[in-house]
């Protein structure tokens, strides 16, 4: 028996039981129907958001021990949660939102040979010093998944180069432990404090794929790199093309303000 849950109070009832099992993509100018407080947060810094049907929200408490005669106590102190923990402003962080078509923050490198470009776009994740990005069709101007035989690699000139570092290296300072040695290490200095550094080689997992996912849908796979790294588009083991991740606006004003060195000694 399914608990007869009610709309949240800033929504309107579903105009079909439809709307109760399914979740259908929102009509451009309107608000869905949500059935917890915690959709009704998310709507408000992501219209683009599909809330929890009114089912959904019901398993969710279920796993949580509601049954069908503690399950309005159950919302009851879920939507309580939810206003402590999303109710103050700037305490809602989204991130991946793909970018809508009239965006004009997105950056995009055009794939050597196809109709294909590289799309970079903040998402949020410029808090965590990175960018989004994933693959675009230029003649449909649509988000694509990764094609089959496409993948993407750090570029060489992004990985600390530790080809001729052999034994025990002395770190000073890093980890705020003076004088740390490590055996075999695979550290070079500012690996750590240098825009765009990997310390992984091979392909860079999707989101999705790093979830598990096998059937994603059509154009809603993405990755997120850091700020100002080098990447590679590579196709059957040739690299089609080696780009420049851009510095978030928060690094281009801290790097405005950095001396640049000049060789020699000057006058």
């Amino acid at each position: 028996m399914s608990f007869p849950l009610a709309p949240s109070s800033s929504s309107s009832h579903p105009s079909s039981g439809a709307t109760q099992g399914r979740r259908t993509q929102p009509q451009a100018g309107t608000r869905p129907p949500t059935f917890c407080k915690m959709d009704e947060y998310i709507l408000d810094v992501c219209p683009s958001y599909t809330p929890l049907t009114r089912k959904e929200v019901e398993d969710c408490l279920r796993e949580e021990g509601a049954t069908d005669e503690t399950m309005q106590s159950h919302l009851d102190g879920y939507n309580r949660l939810a206003d402590a923990k999303m109710g103050v402003p700037g305490s809602v962080r989204v991130i991946g939102v793909k970018p809508r078509p009239d965006d004009t923050n997105v950056y995009t490198v055009p794939i050597n040979g196809t109709d294909l470009a590289i799309r970079m776009w903040e998402g949020g994740m410029d808090f965590y010093s990175q960018f989004c990005l994933d693959f675009f069709d230029t003649r449909q101007r649509i988000a694509v998944n990764c094609p089959q035989g496409f993948s993407i690699h750090p570029a060489a000139s992004s990985m600390p180069d530790v080809s001729n570092m052999r034994g025990v290296t002395v770190m000073p300072n890093v980890f705020s432990m003076p004088g740390a040695v490590m055996p075999g290490a695979s550290y070079m200095p500012g690996t750590f404090s240098t825009p765009g550094t990997f310390s992984m080689r091979g392909a860079l997992p999707s989101w999705e794929k790093a979830f598990g996912m096998n059937n994603i849908p059509p154009g809603h796979e993405k990755w997120s790199v850091p700020a100002g790294s080098h990447l590679s588009v590579v196709k059957d083991g040739r690299a089609l093309v080696t780009f420049a991740v851009p510095l978030t606006q928060g690094q281009r004003n801290m790097m405005a303000g950095v001396v640049q060195p000049t060789l020699g000694y000057g006058r």
